[in-house]
């Protein structure tokens, strides 16, 4: 209770950040002075999905709630490299965004297929095979998708995020019911995400926004915090226990 608790809090807050930003106005040249939070949270996605990896290597019966981890990032990722390049089309900055976007669709295809891997019952090289080479994938992809025009206009970063949250679906399509919970979790979160992304609008990257541009980082707050939590979401119970080992080893 105690977590789910703090973690509300930190989602409050950030949420409150967002919209503060957004509204305090700053001259021109005053308005990217938060350009630091940019690499902080490009570096923060990756550390949080080792984290999130070791957890799964050593509780493989958290398969199921880092399947919705993933697919919630997977939505956040969607939403980052589709509303950008929509709003500010001839803007520089959202190059920036594709970055971002690319880093989320690597985070959340590699934590979403290793853990509907675990799932489907795969041999451990097997498990980490998948979800490496599927984060790398998505983030080239989606990254490249967002820059190269016209890759943007025909939605390639959109398609590559929908292919990987398919694949994890149906990967683990075998325990069906156990992720459930994680997954109706990572929907609703991401539906929540989202909409704190859509009502900050293009002011928080573009290049003449006169608002304080924080560059999406109270988004990739909300995405650590919410997605750590749907980790911990219960999975619905199953008569069929977890594959867990690969000839006696864990993931």
């Amino acid at each position: 209770m105690r977590r789910w608790a703090l973690s509300g809090l930190v989602v409050l807050v950030a949420v409150m950040v967002s919209a503060i930003s957004g509204s305090v106005q700053r001259g021109l040249g005053h308005s990217n002075e938060f350009i630091f939070l940019y690499p902080v949270e490009l570096l923060a996605l990756p550390v949080g999905a080792v984290v999130a990896s070791r957890r799964l290597r050593a509780r493989p019966d958290l398969a199921p709630g880092v399947v919705g981890l993933g697919l919630y990032v997977l939505i956040v990722a969607a939403a980052v490299s589709t509303a950008y390049p929509v709003w500010l089309p001839s803007d520089d900055t959202i190059l920036g965004s594709a970055l971002l976007a690319g880093v989320l669709a690597g985070v959340g295809a590699r934590l979403a297929l290793a853990g509907a891997a675990v799932l489907a019952g795969w041999p451990a090289f097997r498990r980490g095979l998948v979800g490496v080479a599927g984060g790398l994938l998505a983030f080239l992809l989606v990254t490249v998708g967002g820059i190269v025009a016209p890759l943007p206009r025909l939605q390639v970063p959109l398609l590559v995020v929908a292919a990987m949250a398919v694949a994890a679906v149906v990967l683990a399509r075998r325990r069906s019911a156990a992720v459930m919970r994680p997954v109706a979790a990572a929907l609703a979160g991401g539906a929540c995400t989202v909409a704190v992304l859509l009502a900050r609008g293009p002011g928080d990257w573009a290049s003449a926004s006169t608002s304080v541009k924080l560059y999406s980082f109270p988004i990739v707050v909300m995405a650590l915090t919410i997605g750590l939590a749907t980790l911990g979401a219960p999975p619905r119970r199953s008569r069929q226990p977890v594959d867990l080992t690969e000839d006696g080893g864990p993931v």
